[in-house]
């Protein structure tokens, strides 16, 4: 459609319904003139010129430039334009136009630039685009027509083009996304850009393009495209290698961070695993969904991964976290898992970092790793720190406090009795009489037990409740009723209250957030510790001689919790405040540190990470190991992902994700190799026309004798490599190689891909499919039940094959002079190979797949529940 080269109106229905016609310039060389002389004086920043096919659309034209007739309006051939137009183009909001003749009065110019907003001084004669005006914000103009570099309010101010007021309402409108707004005014001003995206500009679109990509195109293309391409997003993410093992990029980014901070860096490790599908896939590269625990060659098994074990770092005297690694596993066990966390240690140590403490949840395998590590975990004689080889400092081992109230708040739920040290028993029942209470009469006492609380079952990830039901609340609520109100019901809840103000005072006192807290939530320091120390010296003794109600066979007996089946769960509470005293031992006493919020050596991070993984595209709550990767390597660079509060904590604490920078590191393609190398072929090769040996397409393969290739396989291969030959030329630019995948219809008669063919298969040359027979054929022996195929290794056994049985004989001269890493001829044939490799695999991966999941078949049934 047409567009006029002054002002850029579109012949559109908006332009059909204000009545406003195009006219090309003529061809009289007189009125020519005076149009191209309009031109350059109409923006002379511009420099537009009107040519033979440009075309001027009416608005420019005075009333009286037009002949009109009953059903159509013809410009006069001595029309000139004179009318110029200011109007702000491309923009998605209606703005006033102007319109200036241009053989007025010099004054009248002067009075209605004053009345658009343009400067009193006048460089040119004439006005510029009129620029969108802010409601309530008067902006002068600037000189230069191109926006300045710092486009910010800063800019404006300095050169007082804008007030006080003017610049604070900036700030507060703008000031976040003030390079997306600079951006999006250059683009409407059809000033180019620079190709370089800035930090926040770039983070914005990571983070979008994060959460939904359709949400990411459409505003990209409501915003005039001036965010990145989808394809340049995926450039960046390339460059950042989140294979399966310890994350180069992100221990590059805590050197660098090391290097540049003045004083040292204290950091914790946190370590947990995800579970994830057990899918198997390959990205034409490698394969993803086998268990991978980093090793160069991850094909060594073929067992199905369902876990991911992630390693993440946060830093105790900053405010910022980063996983460093991560691994596929299936149930590893304590031996492989210490190995890992001791590598984990000695390679952060090379970093600068110093590792304090080592969190952990409470699951059985966690527990002996620490022991393999060297600690001692008898109530008696505690030992809760261990050393690696290397490192000088000892490191404090944290079982998880929120993970420890779960199994506390499950235990009490359970067993339903406790016997405390005075021999008063801590029952359930009361719990359950409060909820009662509460409901019967319709209203809470200051405290937020629900059924959901009692009734945990569905629900026993949840964190928050089980810290609800063991709170200050809930025992404050209970004294209230035994002491205010006199309720019978809750006459001997006297244990009961005090069991539960023992756990919340702990657990305030393991979650401490700021400095600037009270009480037993206030960070630990030199000011409180003598507290700490003191309720810890009670606490545990309280917990020493708590004893779990048990039957065996209809015989009730008391036994000491510490001795019992779930002593675990009691013993972590004991555990941290050993590390608590052990942390502030090293670190507090000589001034190391000021102060330690334990909260950040919670396990609360890497679950808010694990929520940040599972929102990546929407929610995805069972991701792929493929997906896993993607959103894990998505997070590393730039992502300003805040943590969602759908997973089994919420979060209490701002603690960004320390982004990596990515780096080009990219193999290429054989493919690419060639289309660089095409430049300098000889021009003077001709394509020698092949003698088939071979009629009916009966190939024969002599490599392996055991391995037999029936007509079925041989038709299926070919066909396969009709589609190879396909692909591969809309991606080869060497006319000599493309020509020579390509055989002739006629020889393919009898064949499969003659009676598929409706008009668009392409045939394959007897080259490319006896590589692809011998590629299948080696495939078959070395296919395993125990481990996946090794692509490297099949395309060396199937070019090691042809070096004595040559093919390509119509080209082999072609690019001969060229060694064997730039030779088209075996660059053509590693590109056949990868491709038959690839298709092969990918069958392979998705018939693995084709097994009925339980965990679908419950998601529909539920959704679709009476239908």
């Amino acid at each position: 459609m047409p567009s006029c080269n002054l002002c850029g109106r579109t012949q559109n229905a908006k332009s059909k319904e204000n009545k406003i016609t195009f006219h090309r310039c003529p061809k009289c060389p007189d009125i020519h003139e005076k149009w191209i002389e309009f031109s350059r004086r109409y923006d002379e920043h511009r420099s537009i010129i009107v040519n033979e096919k440009s075309v001027v659309c009416s608005a420019h034209f005075a009333a009286d430039s037009f002949n009109v007739y009953i059903k159509n309006t013809m410009l006069k051939s001595t029309a000139i334009p004179s009318l110029i137009i200011q109007r702000v183009r491309f923009a998605k909001l209606d703005y006033p136009e102007k319109t200036t003749n241009l053989h007025s009065e010099e004054k009248q110019k002067v009075d209605d630039m004053e009345d658009i907003g343009c400067s009193s001084s006048i460089t040119s004669n004439f006005p510029k685009l009129l620029e969108p005006e802010i409601d309530g914000v008067e902006l002068k103009n600037i000189s230069n027509n191109k926006l300045p570099t710092k486009t910010n309010r800063e800019f404006l101010k300095d050169n007082n083009l804008i007030n006080e007021d003017t610049s604070t309402l900036l700030l507060d409108n703008f000031g976040e996304n003030e390079h997306l707004i600079s951006r999006l005014a250059k683009k409407n001003a059809r000033i180019t850009p620079t190709k370089k995206y800035c930090p926040e500009l770039r983070r914005f679109a990571i983070s979008l393009h994060f959460r939904s990509v359709s949400a990411y195109n459409f505003v990209r293309k409501e915003f005039n495209t001036i965010l990145p391409h989808p394809r340049t997003l995926g450039k960046w993410y390339s460059n950042i290698n989140c294979e399966p093992g310890f994350t180069t990029e992100a221990l590059n980014t805590l050197a660098l961070k090391c290097r540049n901070t003045l004083k040292p860096v204290y950091c914790a490790l946190v370590i947990d695993e995800m579970a994830v599908r057990q899918h198997v896939e390959r990205d034409g590269t490698n394969y993803h969904g086998y268990v991978n625990v980093g090793e160069s060659i991850c094909n060594e098994t073929m067992e199905k991964a369902k876990e991911a074990l992630v390693f993440l770092v946060v830093a105790l005297n900053e405010a910022w976290k980063i996983p460093v690694g991560c691994f596929l596993i299936n149930h590893i066990n304590s031996s492989q898992k210490s190995e890992l966390v001791s590598h984990c240690i000695d390679v952060l140590t090379k970093t600068g970092v110093t590792i304090v403490s080592l969190t952990f949840d409470g699951c059985p395998t966690n527990i002996n790793m620490v022991k393999i590590l060297g600690c001692g975990l008898d109530a008696d004689n505690f030992n809760t720190s261990f050393k690696v080889d290397g490192v000088a400092n000892t490191i404090s081992i944290i079982p998880d406090p929120a993970h420890m109230v779960k199994l506390i708040r499950n235990a009490f739920g359970e067993k339903r009795q406790f016997i405390d040290m005075d021999g008063g028993v801590i029952d359930f029942e009361y719990i359950n009489k409060l909820l009662i209470l509460q409901e019967d009469e319709g209203c809470h006492l200051a405290n937020k037990l629900k059924k959901q609380h009692v009734f945990y079952s569905r629900q026993k990830m949840k964190v928050k409740l089980a810290t609800q039901l063991l709170s200050r609340s809930v025992s404050e609520t209970l004294t209230f009723c035994r002491d205010k109100l006199e309720l019978p019901a809750f006459k001997d809840s006297g244990p009961t209250i005090k069991c539960i103000k023992y756990f919340n005072d702990a657990f305030d006192i393991l979650n401490s957030r700021s400095i600037n807290q009270y009480g037993k939530s206030k960070a630990v320091c030199k000011k409180n510790i003598i507290e700490i120390k003191e309720f810890y010296e009670e606490f545990s003794n309280y917990i020493k001689k708590l004893k779990l109600v048990e039957n065996k066979n209809g015989q009730i007996t008391h036994v000491l919790i510490l001795k019992s089946a779930r002593k675990n769960d009691f013993l972590g509470f004991l555990i941290c405040f050993e590390s608590l005293n052990s942390l502030y031992n090293n670190y507090l006493m000589p001034d190391l540190i000021d102060y330690i919020c334990f909260y950040k050596l919670s396990q609360d991070h890497i679950e808010l990470f694990f929520g940040t993984i599972r929102s990546h595209g929407g929610h995805n709550d069972n991701p792929t190991a493929r997906q896993f990767r993607s959103a894990y390597c998505k997070l590393l660079i730039n992502a300003k992902i805040k943590d969602g509060s759908l997973g089994n904590c919420i979060p209490l604490d701002e603690i960004d994700i320390l982004n990596c920078s990515s780096a080009t590191n990219a193999i290429k393609d054989p493919v690419d190799i060639i289309n660089e190398s095409n430049a300098i072929l000889y021009k003077d090769i001709i394509l020698q026309p092949q003698t088939h040996h071979i009629k009916d397409h009966d190939y024969i393969i002599v490599s392996d004798q055991n391995i037999t290739m029936c007509n079925y396989i041989k038709e299926v291969v070919v066909y396969i490599s009709g589609f190879i030959c396909h692909r591969l030329s809309s991606k080869i630019k060497c006319d000599i190689c493309c020509n020579a995948l390509f055989g002739d219809k006629k020889d393919f008669m009898t064949s499969l891909i003659n009676v598929r063919d409706k008009g668009g298969l392409s045939y394959p040359s007897d080259d490319v499919i006896l590589i692809a027979l011998q590629t299948e054929k080696f495939m078959k022996s070395y296919s395993s039940d125990t481990k996946p195929l090794n692509k490297m290794l099949i395309v060396t056994k199937t070019l090691s094959y042809f070096c004595n049985n040559r093919v390509f004989d119509s080209i082999y001269n072609h690019n001969s002079d060229n060694g064997p890493f730039s030779n088209h001829v075996i660059l053509l044939m590693k590109s056949i190979i990868n491709s038959y490799f690839d298709i092969k695999t990918h069958y392979s991966c998705r018939k693995q797949n084709e097994t009925d999941s339980m965990r679908t078949w419950y998601n529909k049934m539920t959704l679709f529940r009476g239908q």
